[in-house]
Formats: structure tokens, sequence, C-alpha cells
């Protein structure tokens, strides 16, 4: 929750959020469901 407040009230960007969970050593699940839409689109 607190990350989408974040995202609501514009103190972090989308793009901030999702570069600082792709360089992480070990992805969580929100950055390895990114990862994967993000290799859909490239195959699409």
């Amino acid at each position: 929750m607190p990350t989408a407040g974040s995202l609501k009230l514009g103190t972090i960007h989308a793009s901030e959020l999702i570069r600082s969970l792709l360089k992480s050593l070990r992805p969580s699940g929100l950055a390895q469901a990114i990862m994967e839409v993000e290799r859909v689109n490239i195959l699409n």
C-alpha cells in the first residue's frame, strides 16, 4: 500500500519504481512479473 500511495501522491514516478525493482539482485514477485510482461511485449 505505501508504494501505491507514493505513486498516487506523485512522490515517486512509476519509471523510478520499476527501475529500482529491476536492479535488485533478487527480484521480488512484482519485479519478476514486470520482467515477464516486458518479455511478452518484446515478442509481440
